[in-house]
C-alpha cells in the first residue's frame, strides 16, 4: 500500500518546502498510479475468487496478479474461463485493495499530520473538508499562492 505522509513540525509550520516536495511527488504518482488490470480472458485461462477479497461471486483475478499476490488463510478457488469478462486487480469496487497484486494495487490517500492541519486552516472545518475532498488541500494552496502574489503587487 502507498502512503505519502507530510512531515511537519512546530518548527517548520511556516516552511512550504514540505507542500512543495509533496506536490511535486504526487504529480509523479500521478504518472504512475496503478490502473485495474482489466486482463480479457480467453477460453481455458484460469481465474481465481477470493471470497476474502471480491466483493461478489463474480469478481476474479487473472493467474498472472493472483499469483503476484498474497492470499494466505484466504478461502480461494480457481476455474477455466470461458471467453469473455476481465481480471478485476486494482478495481477497488470489485476487490479489496489488500489482495491486489503490487502492479495494480490503488494507491491510498495523502495523511496529513492533525498539527500541519491546525496551522494551516482557514476555516473551522478544514480536516473534514480535505478527508470529504482530497483534492481541497491542492486548491487551497493554490489559492494561498494566489493571494500571496496579489499582495505583493
Amino acid at each position: 500500500l502507498h502512503y505519502h505522509q507530510l512531515d511537519c513540525d512546530e518548527n517548520n509550520i511556516g516552511n512550504n518546502n514540505n507542500l512543495v516536495s509533496l506536490l511535486k511527488h504526487l504529480a509523479q504518482d500521478t504518472m504512475t498510479t496503478p490502473r485495474p488490470c482489466g486482463y480479457v480472458f480467453k477460453r481455458g485461462d484460469m481465474a481465481w475468487n477470493c471470497r476474502t477479497c471480491q466483493t461478489d461471486s463474480t469478481c476474479v483475478l487473472c493467474d498472472a496478479c493472483f499469483q503476484a499476490s498474497d492470499h494466505t488463510g484466504h478461502e480461494v478457488s480457481f476455474h477455466q474461463t470461458s471467453p469473455g469478462g476481465c481480471c478485476d486487480c486494482g478495481d477497488v469496487e470489485a476487490w479489496a485493495a489488500k489482495g491486489c497484486c503490487d502492479l495494480h494495487r490503488p494507491v491510498l490517500p495523502v495523511l496529513i499530520p492533525p498539527i500541519c492541519v491546525e496551522a494551516t486552516a482557514t476555516s473551522n472545518n478544514i480536516e473534514a473538508t480535505i478527508e470529504a475532498d482530497p483534492m481541497e488541500a491542492v486548491r487551497a494552496s493554490q489559492a494561498a499562492r494566489r493571494r500571496g502574489e496579489e499582495s505583493a503587487q
